[in-house]
């Protein structure tokens, strides 16, 4: 009954994905598939909350900053939305506010967003001394590593079965990815995994090439990892899918300046500014940048 259930449950979620992914193609797609994996039924709830957030805001009015009857009478009033204020504030600086309530509701909705990504926010809040945002804290921070593991585990077992299936690796890698910036690991098993995270990349791509992310990701890793002729490979397999995109250039200064090679840094440097169309500032930065760190 249990597997019934959980298969089910996972059609429902590959269902979803191709939705989303119509909707709103590249990385997006995956992350939303991660969440209602990682937390099954709460990852949609989630989901359609920000949903409804966001159509909120659409329709949102906008009243006037001063009360004119209140200015007329001397008095002049600051219309404040308490919503847009409190995302004003910073998540970090949350916990240093002296009103609870205030502190645990900003803390609650920051996290309804994307808990992995305030992972250390998370962990200072354990250590807050208001015990209910403690308590808060410690049982979203056992939950997520919970389900990021049962996920992982359940990804690990399906890839042993087909590497090959593209539907299955690509959200393997983005629950790889949300595991690895989470925190929960020690340096030994962190590298295991970014190991593997590096392998699933490796698969997608000999299968599909239409994302540059998942290259810039590959290489990331690789190059963490002191692997720079893996690193170099992955450059030259960006260059051949998006040969005039300015990321892979990109890379490969970042590759050559690595490996100290100065000489092929600056012609990579050169070849960045000849490509035929204007670059973003980004791109005239990360120039300015490597060429000083020469």
């Amino acid at each position: 009954m249990d597997k019934w259930v959980v298969s089910t449950y996972v059609l429902l979620c590959l269902f979803f994905y191709m939705y989303w992914r119509r909707k709103s193609p590249g990385l997006e797609a995956f992350i939303k598939l991660g969440w209602v994996l990682c937390l099954p039924v709460a990852g949609f709830i989630v989901l359609f909350y920000e949903y409804r957030h966001k159509e909120g805001r659409e329709f949102e009015v906008q009243l006037p900053f001063f009360d004119s009857q209140a200015d007329s009478r001397g008095d002049i009033y600051r219309n404040v939305n308490l919503v847009k204020e409190m995302n004003v504030i910073p998540v970090e600086e949350a916990l240093l506010i002296n009103d609870t309530e205030t502190k645990r509701k900003i803390l609650i909705d920051a996290l309804k967003d994307d808990a992995i990504q305030y992972m250390h926010i998370l962990e200072q809040a354990v250590r807050n001394e208001d015990t209910e945002t403690s308590h808060y804290a410690a049982t979203a921070v056992v939950e997520i590593k919970r389900r990021l593991t049962l996920a992982l585990q359940e990804f690990a077992v399906k890839y042993e079965e087909n590497r090959r299936d593209l539907e299955l690796l690509q959200p393997y890698a983005v629950v790889l990815k949300q595991f690895l910036q989470s925190g929960f690991l020690d340096e030994r098993t962190k590298k295991k995994y970014e190991h593997t995270y590096v392998q699933i990349l490796g698969h997608i791509l000999e299968q599909y090439q239409g994302e540059e992310h998942y290259f810039k990701e590959k290489f990331r890793m690789e190059l963490q990892l002191g692997e720079l002729d893996a690193a170099t490979a992955t450059c030259f397999s960006f260059e051949r899918a998006f040969p005039l995109h300015e990321d892979v250039h990109l890379l490969y200064i970042e590759l050559y300046f690595v490996m100290r090679n100065k000489q092929q840094l600056l012609a990579a440097v050169d070849k960045l500014k000849k490509l035929p169309f204007r670059l973003s500032n980004h791109a005239l930065h990360q120039i300015r940048l490597w060429t000083q760190e020469v």
